[in-house]
């Protein structure tokens, strides 16, 4: 499986440079490594590892959120970037 290089990493960041000072509303997990970022306006998917961008397309959430997603949750949700 490939992975992100340091300079996609860095591409990636002026991207998502559109964030800072925007609020996380939620976070899901789609897949395994896939979730969801939900800001106020904009919604990013991150497959970890593997890319991250801002979407369109949403895809629906498990009913029921994981463990890990709700300490996300917990300790993130309406964090300031």
């Amino acid at each position: 499986m490939r992975t992100m290089t340091n300079l996609e990493y860095r591409f990636v960041l002026s991207e998502l440079e559109q964030l800072v000072g925007n609020r996380l509303d939620k976070i899901y997990q789609i897949g395994g490594k896939e979730f969801r970022l939900k800001f106020r306006g904009k919604d990013v998917t991150a497959v970890l590892g593997e890319r991250i961008h801002f979407t369109k397309y949403i895809k629906d959430a498990p009913e029921e959120p994981n463990q890990f997603v709700m300490l996300l949750r917990k300790y993130l949700e309406n964090a300031k970037v």
